[in-house]
């Protein structure tokens, strides 16, 4: 199911270890890059194809291993698409995710990491008629969530019901409305987008009930409305 990216897939690609960061396909983060090793890094890239890797900190073995910037394997594959240069030489860059990778090991680690990388494919798991009703399901959640109190804008709801791609929905959901960086994981690491649709759905959802508990506590909401999901 995963989007097809209009050119061969390199087996080694540049990138950058950082902790509580997780990218999502086709969803969008700004960095800025003010490192030596990662101005060089995305000097390369610019160079090159604009693909670069964004691999999370693993934080548990950092604390308990001698190991340089351990890394959870899952990632992701990024596209530069936008670089702004500023005149102490760090950059202001715009990465949109691509796809899902496995980073395998590192082909290179100084000055910046090269990953070795395999592609990584989702499984639907449910019918598209099925995975349809889920994304429906999604976005009255979000609507939900908002209407109590949630801060997201209008735009950002808008734009959610303008995504006719399940697995697209899933991920961008994941990305925008997920702060917690493990559930994040959970979530890029699930191949079956049924799958990653009842994670969201469960963690949805005790947030409603949380929200609509704070909200009747103070007044505003009726009886009728409690239990909502």
């Amino acid at each position: 199911m995963d989007s097809e990216i209009p050119y061969s897939l390199p087996d080694t690609v540049p990138g950058m270890t950082l902790p509580n960061v997780v990218l999502f396909p086709q969803a969008t983060i700004p960095l800025f890059i003010f490192e030596p090793r990662y101005r060089k890094m995305l000097a390369q890239v610019l160079e090159g194809d604009s693909l670069m890797i964004l691999a999370t900190q693993d934080q548990e073995r950092a604390r308990h291993e001698d190991t340089f910037e351990p890394y959870h394997p899952s990632a992701t594959l990024g596209l530069v698409q936008s670089s702004q240069k500023n005149p102490d030489g760090t950059s202001s860059i715009l990465v949109q995710g691509l796809m899902r990778v496995t980073a395998e090991t590192t082909y290179q680690e100084d000055p910046f990491r090269i990953f070795s990388i395999q592609p990584v494919h989702s499984e639907p798991g449910a019918s598209p008629l099925e995975l349809e009703k889920h994304a429906n399901h999604l976005n009255a959640l979000v609507q939900r969530r908002s209407e109590l109190g949630s801060k997201i804008s209008k735009e950002i709801l808008r734009f959610f019901e303008k995504i006719d791609d399940p697995e697209i929905l899933a991920d961008v959901v994941s990305h925008s409305l997920i702060p917690q960086t493990d559930k994040k994981l959970q979530l890029l690491q699930t191949l079956v987008v049924q799958k990653r649709y009842e994670i969201l759905f469960e963690y949805l959802r005790n947030e409603i009930r949380e929200l609509e508990l704070i909200s009747k506590l103070k007044g505003n909401l009726g009886e009728d409305r409690i239990g909502w999901n």
